[in-house]
């Protein structure tokens, strides 16, 4: 445990998804924020999503360094 400006905790879920963010956002991720508040044990500081790869391709390589207007819908 390691304690920040009263911050007692701090935990990172990881979430490994087998299908692309963007199909599922709203349905299983656009409510932790308030999910987490209503349980009052956490409080969502970040969430982020990002698109599996393609072992041993070059897919999306393109998209790494882009204009920054890719967004979630």
């Amino acid at each position: 445990v390691r304690e920040i400006s009263g911050i007692e905790q701090l935990t990172l879920v990881l979430h490994f998804l087998e299908s692309d963010p963007r199909e599922c956002w709203h349905q299983r991720f656009a409510t932790s924020q308030e999910r987490l508040a209503d349980g009052g044990l956490a409080k969502l500081a970040i969430q982020a999503a990002f698109i599996p790869t393609l072992h041993g391709t070059d897919t999306y390589t393109d998209e790494l360094f882009g204009d920054g207007s890719a967004q979630l819908p």
